[in-house]
């Protein structure tokens, strides 16, 4: 069963939260129908590789991620963390083609088997800030 985990960060909302605003910012994320609906305007991830949930036996040289509409790479990064300790990625986020091509980033280092968690965070064409995390394993 594929689990990616995405929340929206609605920056206005969070810039001029007083006490009500918080407390209105929580009540719409509680609400199930208001988090699916906003989630659906807002940038998700199609799909990936390594894709969320999968076992593989090698780590590639990069990770692929091909969002649902076009991103704003200067405000997208990219994080993958093994058995819970984050590596250090290097180098340029590159994004080649159209609006449908994947936003791709070397993985520096290959430290062997174990849990990968993908955490994302991008904004797309509404400005609104979008974070995320999906995970694959390695044996």
């Amino acid at each position: 069963m594929l689990q990616v985990t995405a929340l929206v960060i609605a920056a206005g909302v969070l810039a001029g939260a007083s006490a009500g605003g918080a407390s209105t910012l929580v009540g719409s994320v509680s609400s199930g129908t208001s988090a699916v609906a906003a989630r659906a305007r807002h940038v998700s991830v199609e799909r990936s590789i390594p894709a969320a949930d999968d076992t593989i036996s090698v780590l590639p040289d990069s990770l692929q991620i091909w969002f649902s509409e076009p991103v704003a790479v200067p405000l997208t990064r990219i994080r993958l963390q093994h058995n819970k300790r984050e590596l250090a990625m290097k180098g340029a986020f590159q994004k080649a083609g159209d609006g449908k091509a994947p936003v791709t980033v070397a993985i520096p280092t290959k430290p062997g088997p174990g849990t990968y968690t993908v955490i994302w965070k991008t904004a797309g064409a509404d400005g609104h800030a979008v974070v995320g995390t999906y995970s694959f394993v390695v044996r």
